[in-house]
């Protein structure tokens, strides 16, 4: 069978020498043999390849020997490009109609076609293709931050070093609260749970009296080291309760 799908307004004014005596349709990329004949170009090269004689008067005959229709006879090739035909998506809905010179051009804008819909979806979805890889890519480099992030801390967490002599004070709160985030769980049995308490309440005192060569953002760093010491496991019910009022004063 041929390529033609277009659909002619009106069959019986088609010329008979425009109907493909294969397929039976109007021609399609019409060519023309040299016994005069006319068949679709799609119909008739795979004829030849079967047997090389003409499908009507059955003269030799070979693919080279085929010539278009505009080339061989311009005056039916007018007469053909001029049939009125409907658009091969008409069953979908399209309500083109025009000459069939112009239907090719029309399938090429066409929104029922479904080649053109297919290159949209296509388009469409490379364009989504795209974007999830700059995703992916912006993914690996915020992971890549991170993981640097988390050596970073994870470096800071193995200087943590604890002083045996417990001289924890408002210039070493900071210090204080990493030695308590450390071992958050889990308080090593070197480490006298009192004496922390005991260093807590003195940074807590002299936020109290206000000195000023308190360090800069000292209420800032004592609220850190009196939270992290209220979610830690290493004191008592008593000395918890003391922690949170100093935080609760702290922050308010």
């Amino acid at each position: 069978t041929g390529e033609q799908t277009w659909v002619v307004v009106s069959p019986e004014n088609v010329p008979e020498p425009l109907v493909c005596s294969i397929c039976l349709g109007v021609v399609h990329t019409p060519v023309v043999t040299p016994c005069h004949h006319v068949f679709c170009r799609s119909c008739i090269v795979p004829a030849l390849r079967e047997s090389e004689r003409c499908p009507i008067d059955r003269r030799s005959l070979n693919e080279n020997q085929l010539k278009a229709l505009s080339s061989a006879n311009p005056i039916l090739s007018r007469i053909w490009g001029k049939l009125k035909v409907k658009c091969r998506s008409h069953a979908k809905g399209c309500a083109w109609t025009g000459e069939l010179s112009a239907a090719d051009t029309h399938a090429t804008r066409c929104d029922w076609n479904e080649s053109k819909s297919s290159s949209a979806t296509t388009r469409k979805l490379k364009q989504q293709v795209q974007a999830l890889e700059y995703l992916v890519m912006q993914l690996h480099r915020d992971l890549e931050e991170k993981t640097d992030e988390c050596k970073q801390l994870r470096e800071e967490h193995k200087r943590v070093r604890f002083d045996r002599s417990y001289r924890y004070g408002r210039d070493s709160v900071v210090e204080l609260s990493q030695l308590i985030s450390k071992y958050l769980m889990d308080k090593p049995s070197v480490i006298d749970r009192n004496k922390i308490f005991n260093c807590l309440k003195l940074c807590y005192d002299d936020y109290k009296r206000g000195w000023g060569d308190n360090p800069s953002f000292y209420s800032v760093d004592l609220q850190m080291a009196l939270a992290t010491a209220a979610a830690s496991t290493w004191f008592s019910n008593k000395q918890l309760g003391n922690i949170s009022r100093w935080l609760d004063d702290v922050t308010t």
